[in-house]
């Protein structure tokens, strides 16, 4: 007995339901066999679509290399091109680029590049021209220049100037290309097309044979008409010739290095290629990557070709993976993805043949907890409910007969927003269900009225589900704890303007003594002068008037020495927190608008407020002012206060009207306000928003800088006026 009654509601439940379920038939497991078939073919489909990005991912890395080789054999063509056409530019610049401009330019890219063999200006000669060419090269500075190979030709294309000048030795300085076919086709070619020419790849026999090509590029006089092949041919003034060592260049161009002899490029873990050169309809080897030897051991998974031209010369590029492309463990990661897929299809399916087992248990003991929590939520004191992002109920619970004196059916399709007694706070409620959070717990404190219209404070906690299109709000009764929070504000303000007003009547003693004691001591100093004036006058046998005279005198005098102790006790023993200063009224009116900004409220003021000079506390006219707007303008945006100024020179003060817009909330408590100012602590319980605490604050500061401030409204829909009288600035005897 004692076992039961310790146990928890929740046991209860569970053992309860599992009394009542037995242990499911075939029949009823079914749909976990058909997940089960299901999750088979999937395991089939991730296999194949494994095994599809396998072969997609090698591909894609396999076009990554030789993108990046050829990226590099172009990035490298480029250079050494741009580096010709620029030696072509200096002829369209200077009619006559002499030896040193052409080492000068000339020297620094081969000396750079180790695939640039030599740069050359080479001429085309006959051979009634020969003699005279020779003497021309020998009279630039190369002396000892002849043609060779020698022999008579009828025509020569005679190298005339050349970089490094220390192939002059390899006797290229001089050489008649056109004894090399190669050479001399493509020398024509680019005469006769006007265009970047490369000659077929030879062995060169200057240069111990190496393999080798050149660029041509044909040079005509700027301006000319080239237009025809007669036309090009019979401008045509010779060319330059770029040698390039093809090896160096492939090498140089795949920032190669060197190791045991071979050369090892950064791309030889990943894939082999060879370069072939096209002539003739056959393919010549003459390049390739040091691994090429092995693809006599196997065949490559992957292969390409690629067609890489310098400038008119097509070489093909052929590359292959090496191989155990991708690496071993790439290859059975299919299978792998198969056996896991198989796994969790197994392991699926036991948990949800084990759901479906249980499932009749968990219902039951869902409805069970539902039938609990519905008696929760109709017993509970507090609202529980459900409305729409409009503010329209959608559930509700028995609590709002309780709060409301409402029933459930009397509110739900009705707005809540019917309730509020406060539009500022019915604003705020709206924005809250219009916010874009969502699944986020708001909580707001607003007034309410109930079924007989008594007001009472309502706490609702929200959570919006955007999903949903709903608000799950829980509404609680703090009318009580509102009723002594305000209770507390109220004396906290009651306890300020007392203090206020003590301070007002001290100061008005301290000004009163102060002012007091002007008035006698200026009373006193044109005594003292008349007596004065008198007691120098002589007066023949009136001796006895000069001595009551010279009495007064002294007796004037001590008063006087009285008064000014008096005076100066007064101006240094007062405990004012009040200094007042002379002050232009323009700076304050500024400092005003700007504060009011912050609340969309702008002022309209005289412009001539320069000249007016205010004898105040800057600090406490600005709070002052700022709160007599602020309290005429309260619930107000975007509107416009009105300044009107009169000077009485006379009385010297100065009269302020301020000119509110019309505000009927504002109005009647300004009512209040003249009704009860005598009493003006006691009605702070009327007050609403602290406008009448704002005014009565406002006043007592104004009241203490001498000035005098009231309050006035023209009605519930027209304006409402402040008016306030200042000191002007004064000279204290």
């Amino acid at each position: 007995m004692n076992e039961n009654n310790n146990k928890s509601f929740e046991q209860i439940l569970k053992e309860s339901a599992k009394k009542q379920i037995s242990i499911y038939s075939f029949s009823k497991t079914y749909p976990a066999y058909i997940i089960l078939v299901i999750f088979l073919m999937i395991s089939y489909f991730v296999f194949r679509s494994t095994k599809s990005n396998v072969e997609n991912s090698r591909r894609t890395e396999f076009e990554k290399a030789i993108q990046s080789v050829d990226t590099r054999l172009n990035n490298l063509l480029q250079t050494e091109t741009e580096i010709l056409n620029s030696m072509r530019g200096l002829y369209d610049i200077v009619p006559q680029v002499v030896r040193d401009y052409f080492e000068i330019y000339g020297t620094v890219p081969t000396k750079t590049y180790n695939s640039i063999v030599s740069i050359s200006y080479i001429l085309p000669v006959n051979n009634a021209q020969k003699g005279q060419f020779i003497y021309n090269s020998q009279s630039i500075g190369y002396y000892d220049y002849q043609i060779n190979p020698a022999g008579d030709r009828p025509f020569y294309y005679a190298v005339q100037m050349m970089v490094p000048f220390s192939n002059y030795q390899d006797k290229l300085l001089g050489f008649d290309i056109a004894t090399i076919p190669e050479l001399k086709t493509a020398f024509e070619k680019a005469l006769d097309n006007n265009e970047l020419v490369a000659s077929d790849f030879i062995k060169f026999p200057i240069h111990k044979n190496t393999l080798t090509t050149f660029l041509f590029s044909p040079i005509y006089p700027k301006n000319a008409k080239l237009e025809t092949l007669e036309e090009r041919k019979q401008s045509f003034q010779g060319a330059l010739g770029m040698e390039i060592d093809v090896k160096a260049f492939f090498e140089e161009s795949l920032a190669g290095g060197s190791s045991l002899n071979r050369t090892v490029f950064p791309t030889d873990s990943s894939i082999i290629f060879q370069f072939f050169e096209k002539r003739n309809g056959q393919s010549n080897l003459i390049f390739s990557s040091s691994n090429a030897h092995s693809l006599s051991t196997f065949t490559p998974s992957l292969s390409s070709s690629v067609i890489f031209k310098i400038a008119d010369k097509e070489i093909e590029l052929k590359f292959y993976t090496v191989k155990n492309f991708g690496g071993a463990l790439q290859q059975y990661m299919p299978y792998l993805a198969l056996g896991i897929s198989l796994i969790l299809s197994l392991v699926l399916f036991g948990f949800i043949l084990s759901v479906i087992t249980s499932r009749g248990r968990a219902l039951d003991l869902a409805e069970r907890m539902t039938r609990s929590q519905r008696r929760i939520i109709e017993n509970t004191q507090d609202i529980i409910a459900a409305m729409d992002l409009t503010g329209i109920w959608r559930s509700m619970n028995p609590a709002s007969e309780k709060i409301f004196g409402l029933l459930p059916n009397e509110l739900i399709g009705n707005s809540i927003f019917d309730l509020f007694t406060n539009e500022k706070e019915k604003n705020n409620f709206q924005e809250i269900l219009n916010e874009n959070t969502d699944e986020t717990l708001q909580r707001i404190d607003v007034r309410m009225k109930k079924k007989d219209k008594s007001e009472i404070w309502v706490n609702w906690s929200l959570t919006i589900s955007k999903d949903d299109g709903l608000a799950y709000v829980i509404g609680r009764d703090v009318t009580l704890e509102k009723k002594a929070e305000e209770e507390a504000e109220l004396r906290s303000r009651q306890i300020h303007l007392a203090s206020y007003v003590a301070q007002e009547a001290n100061e008005a003693k301290t000004m009163f003594m102060i002012n007091a004691s002007h008035q006698l001591r200026n009373s006193l100093t044109g005594v003292l002068g008349y007596l004065q004036l008198l007691n120098e006058k002589f007066y023949d046998n009136e001796e006895e008037l000069s001595n009551y005279i010279k009495l007064a005198e002294e007796s004037s005098e001590e008063i006087f020495s009285f008064v000014s102790d008096f005076v100066d006790v007064a101006l240094q023993g007062t405990n004012s927190e009040v200094n007042l200063d002379n002050v232009k009224f323009s700076k304050v009116i500024h400092e005003i608008q700007k504060q009011l900004e912050e609340n969309n409220i702008k002022i309209s003021s005289p412009d001539n407020l320069e000249h007016i000079t205010l004898q105040i506390s800057e600090k406490h006219l600005i709070r002052s002012l700022y709160e007599i707007i602020s309290a005429l303008t309260e619930g107000l945006t975007n509107q416009q206060v009105d300044f009107s100024i009169e000077i009485n020179d006379f009385d010297g003060t100065v009269s302020l009207q301020i000119l509110a817009p019309p505000n009927p909330f504002v109005s009647d408590l300004i009512s209040l306000y003249k009704e009860s100012m005598d009493d003006i602590i006691d009605i702070l319980k009327d007050d609403k928003e602290e406008v009448i605490f704002r005014f009565a604050k406002a006043a007592s500061k104004i009241r203490i800088m001498n000035g005098q401030v009231s309050f006035d409204t023209f009605g519930r829909d027209d304006q409402n006026l402040s008016t306030i009288n200042l000191p002007l600035k004064r000279k204290i005897i």
